[in-house]
């Protein structure tokens, strides 16, 4: 399944961080990611790894 991981770059383009403004391990995305596809600005994960997503999809979140 799709999560959100409660990680964004909606402050600062290409910024990523953790609600709590801790950064994001941009190691961890899947390779061509982030790639801000249309404006997406929410990290969701997938099975192998992070992906930037719209943050108006409807996903289940995981937050810390």
């Amino acid at each position: 399944d799709k999560v959100f991981l409660g990680g964004s770059d909606l402050h600062e383009e290409g910024v990523w961080k953790w609600l709590n403004g801790e950064p994001v391990n941009r190691t961890l995305f899947l390779p061509g990611e982030p790639n801000d596809l249309n404006g997406e600005n929410c990290l969701s994960t997938r099975k192998t790894g992070y992906n930037d997503v719209g943050c108006f999809l409807n996903y289940k979140y995981i937050c810390e």
